[in-house]
């Protein structure tokens, strides 16, 4: 008895999901088309900011690596000053 519930409820659910899809299904039509259409070009825009974020990458490390050698190098520097004291 509570499979016969349980499925029924499943059913239930189905249906409903099925339903909301055909109401919806208007409107995916028109952005699946300018999807199609313009894939190309959302592919490529996808590829741009892959290469913007790698770069970015590659700046901010070099950045980082810019500011750890200039502490370092002023560490050295009061380091050498103690040791002339």
């Amino acid at each position: 008895m509570a499979d016969d519930e349980t499925l029924s409820k499943k059913i239930i659910k189905s249906a409903e999901a099925l339903q909301k899809w055909e109401e919806m299904r208007p409107l995916v039509a028109p952005v699946k088309s300018l999807v199609d259409e313009y894939g190309d070009v959302i592919d490529g825009i996808g590829q741009f900011f892959g290469v913007v974020g790698f770069v970015w990458d590659i700046y901010s490390g070099m950045e980082k690596a810019k500011d750890d050698a200039a502490q370092q190098q002023a560490m050295v520097q009061q380091i050498t000053k103690a040791g002339e004291l």
